[in-house]
């Protein structure tokens, strides 16, 4: 292994070791170990296609974990909205929801009922009700 730099060999043994674990190729080698050391006897670099180091696996992982966090998240601020509205919604009579919701007769809006009745809580009491209902970090 004269002449070889260690740098070189270094990223050898990494992309090695990723194909030990990634690659179907690599693993189809009866004795994969001898066909590396093979490479590195001739001076050669193992090189794995669609390499990627620990690092940016690691990345990759964290990038991840942090996204199904956010969804998570958000699916439960959405759970925590519908939650406070549905309970804010029974809270109020006929005549509190015409008053914030006036029927398509009085007023010619052809806006659903239910979207003015989300969008006045999410404008007004929202705001204040949520803390209610989630933790802040």
């Amino acid at each position: 292994m004269k002449g070889c730099e260690a740098e070189i060999i270094q990223e050898s043994i990494n992309h090695f070791a990723y194909g030990l674990k990634f690659s179907e190729k690599t693993k189809k080698y009866n004795d994969p170990l001898s066909v590396f050391m093979g490479v590195l006897r001739k001076k050669e670099v193992w090189i794995e296609a669609n390499y990627k180091s620990s690092y940016e696996i690691a990345r990759e992982e964290l990038i991840k974990h942090k996204k199904n966090e956010q969804e998570r998240l958000k699916k439960l601020e959405e759970e925590a909205y519908s939650l406070a509205l549905l309970e804010w919604q029974q809270k109020l009579t006929k005549e509190e929801l015409e008053k914030i919701s006036p029927t398509h007769k009085a007023t010619k809006d052809i806006t659903p009922h239910s979207v003015k009745i989300s969008s006045y809580f999410k404008e007004n009491i929202w705001p204040n009700e949520m803390a209610n209902y989630l933790v802040e970090k």
